[in-house]
């Protein structure tokens, strides 16, 4: 079964990463991180937006969250 995937779902499955683990890094709820994984017209704001930063900082230095999502 395919499921959709967006530029940072694609990102956290490449780098070996679950939902779960990303929920649990990033202390972002269950519905946020699947919005961010399987929804492309999803936009983060404000404190998701933080949390992310922060996750990408652990991840991958060199990511940033332009990267995936159209700020």
């Amino acid at each position: 079964m395919y499921k959709a995937r967006t530029k940072f779902g694609h990102f956290i499955d490449m780098k070996g990463y679950t939902q779960k683990e990303i929920m649990e890094l990033s202390k972002l709820g269950k519905n946020t991180v699947t919005k961010l994984c399987s929804d492309s017209s999803y936009r983060p704001r404000g404190d998701a937006c933080k949390k992310i930063i922060s996750l990408l900082k652990k991840i991958d230095k060199k990511s940033h969250i332009n990267d995936f999502f159209d700020m």
